[in-house]
């Protein structure tokens, strides 16, 4: 009876262990980037990025925002993807790892070789995040990006 007892304690420590840890480790995931031109040129609002436009105004205080390009891509973790952008420039994207609920992920931005913007982002399942980029014609580029695995 003592050594049911002590197997029934460990199964449920076991249980308790595996319930603890994130189990979900995707090996790939889902990713949109959303190009857009915020100026103060206009007050036109894109239509594609109606679900978006609050969240724009209220973070970043332009009047315009263009939809200049969409990406949807899907990445293996520890891969790198590039995708071009206006300007000359590229974005290289590259998930990192994904732990329970969220990922992690480098963005680049180079122009030609050289790096102009570096950093590392954590993003909720299915939630997106608005990086500010450089300038570009009289406006700046904005980057959305928005995962799902």
């Amino acid at each position: 009876m003592k050594k049911i007892g002590s197997s029934v304690l460990l199964f449920i420590a076991v249980l308790l262990f595996a319930a603890a840890s994130p189990v979900h480790s995707a090996s790939s995931v889902a990713i949109e980037v959303r190009t857009v031109l915020a100026s103060n040129q206009s007050n036109h609002v894109d239509p594609n990025l109606a679900e978006l436009a609050g969240e724009l105004k209220s973070v970043f205080r332009y009047s315009s925002y263009i939809l200049l390009k969409h990406d949807r891509m899907r990445i293996t973790v520890g891969k790198t993807q590039h995708t071009a952008l206006p300007g000359g420039r590229q974005m290289t994207i590259r998930p990192i790892r994904t732990s329970g609920n969220r990922l992690e992920m480098e963005l680049s931005i180079l122009k030609g070789k050289r790096s102009v913007f570096q950093t590392r982002i954590e993003l909720r399942n299915n939630s997106s995040i608005t990086v500010g980029g450089p300038r570009y014609k009289k406006g700046y580029l904005l980057f959305n990006l928005s995962t799902s695995f």
